[in-house]
């Protein structure tokens, strides 16, 4: 009879119950441990040559891999129609649009004030609000929050950009199959697959407006919320003739990255940056981070009421996700991070909204200030602006 022996050094497997979830659960606990230790282990340098070496990573993370086609903003206009969309005081909208990528197009509203602009800013609202929701021709964002009306009342010339939205409408085909996959995710998965990125995309399309902005030689800015904040925080790390950035409800710790929507994913991200580190590649040109509340956000989405499509298990192929206001005091502990590593930290401005809205007074004031100009309209006034008939 043979004696069963054991390897040297080893000893026998003893785990009692389901062994798969145990070793599910082992491997989650070693990740979780890795990605709390890749802040420690990150070795930013604000150097002038470090910072270039970064901001070339971030944008070979970031899938910004395809050159941009290079023209001009151009209004659309109708036939036999007006060459304005609206009207507001002392500003007009129009509908343009841009070339970005080969094949591709950036699309939006240009806010135009009635004087000669003082600095151009591209408002990035969150991606489930509509430029026309964002200029206050159509409803759901409080006046006080349509930043972009703020800022072309006090002297800007505003471009509102179209972003990809977090609706599933168009993620399949009818005639084959429709999933409950967001536009955002839908993207995301054919883009990564090719070394692109839906957050690259929408980045080609900002920095592809500053490409025209640019000979203009006039000040800069973007203002981003909720994803817009997401957009705007990268662009202005990637490019520096963006001389202030102001990103509000986003910034935060990014080690929970992991529960985020999927179309948030960038492999390799946080063994280099984490957002203080890409708040130091802004410096020292202007960054305003404002503690004010993200959308709420559970993704895979459920049916709205009323809604037609019914799916099958097959058609639920969306991947889970949370978005939720971060704390407080994690954005603070974050930005305080980011003031000792930028190499100007009186450049790094924090700012609370008091209502949780995007856009507040101080906000506005220190954005507008990082632009060399000065806020003068706390709320906006007048006629609300309103479509040509």
């Amino acid at each position: 009879m043979t004696t069963r022996q054991t390897l040297p050094g080893t000893e026998r497997l003893t785990i009692e119950g389901d062994v798969a979830a145990a070793m599910v659960s082992g491997i989650d606990q070693y990740l979780m441990s890795e990605t709390e230790t890749t802040r420690e282990q990150r070795t930013f340098q604000a150097d002038s040559a470090s910072r270039r070496t970064c901001q070339q990573h971030l944008a070979s993370i970031l899938g910004l891999v395809d050159p941009r086609e290079s023209g001009s903003i151009q209004v659309v206009s109708p036939i036999n129609g007006p060459t304005a969309t609206a009207t507001g005081p002392d500003y007009t909208i129009f509908e343009v649009t841009w070339p970005v990528l080969k094949g591709i197009e950036g699309e939006g509203l240009l806010l135009v004030p009635g004087t000669p602009p003082v600095a151009d800013a591209v408002v990035l609202p969150d991606c489930d609000i509509s430029p026309e929701q964002g200029a206050g021709l159509h409803p759901g964002v409080p006046e006080s929050a349509q930043v972009a009306r703020r800022l072309v009342q006090n002297g800007c010339r505003v471009l509102i950009p179209v972003l990809m939205d977090r609706k599933y409408t168009h993620s399949g085909h009818p005639d084959i199959i429709m999933t409950n996959l967001t536009h955002r995710e839908f993207i995301y998965r054919a883009a990564y697959e090719l070394g692109r990125h839906i957050i690259g995309y929408e980045i080609q399309k900002i920095l592809a407006a500053v490409d025209a902005f640019s000979p203009e030689d006039r000040p800069l800015g973007l203002f981003g919320h909720g994803e817009g904040g997401l957009l705007a925080f990268y662009a202005a790390a990637l490019d520096t003739r963006i001389q202030a950035a102001a990103v509000s409800g986003y910034f935060q710790p990014r080690e929970s990255l992991w529960s985020q929507p999927i179309y948030r994913n960038l492999f390799g991200l946080l063994k280099e940056f984490g957002d203080a580190e890409i708040a130091a590649l802004i410096a020292p040109r202007t960054l305003v981070v404002e503690i004010a509340n993200h959308p709420d956000i559970t993704e895979p989405l459920k049916s709205t009421e009323g809604e037609q499509r019914e799916y099958t298990l097959s058609h639920n192929k969306a991947a889970p996700g949370r978005l939720t206001t971060p704390p407080p005091e994690a954005v603070r502990d974050e930005f305080n991070r980011a003031s000792q590593l930028a190499s100007d930290p009186q450049a790094l401005v924090l700012t609370q909204s008091p209502d949780g809205d995007p856009g507040a007074d101080t906000t506005l004031e220190a954005f507008l200030n990082g632009l060399g100009s000065r806020f003068f309209s706390a709320v906006p006034t007048g006629r609300p602006a309103a479509y040509i008939r």
